[in-house]
């Protein structure tokens, strides 16, 4: 269950990144091609870059979105490999 609604999310978190940065983020400015480092972490470049965004007026990209739906997403993958068997091993 936390595995479909992970997944989902974690490819949300990505798109709302690509949008949000993807129009404002030049690599010559910050160094970092598109804010990749904006994808997990809010650094003084994200937070500068969060400006430019919010000047073109698209919604500001947070990084919790991401970890919440990694999170989601890797302890339902641990939950169904903990109750995964093998078929020879069902009775």
């Amino acid at each position: 269950m936390l595995q479909a609604i992970g997944w989902p999310l974690l490819l949300l978190a990505f798109v709302w990144w690509i949008v949000s940065y993807g129009a404002t983020a030049h690599p010559q400015a910050t160094g970092v091609p598109g804010g990749i480092t904006c994808f997990y972490a809010k650094t003084e470049v994200c937070r500068a870059l969060d400006f430019r965004v919010q000047l073109a007026g698209l919604p500001v990209y947070n990084p919790t979105f991401f970890w919440i739906s990694a999170g989601m997403a890797l302890v339902g993958c641990v939950l169904t490999a903990c109750t995964w068997r093998p078929r020879f091993m069902k009775e």
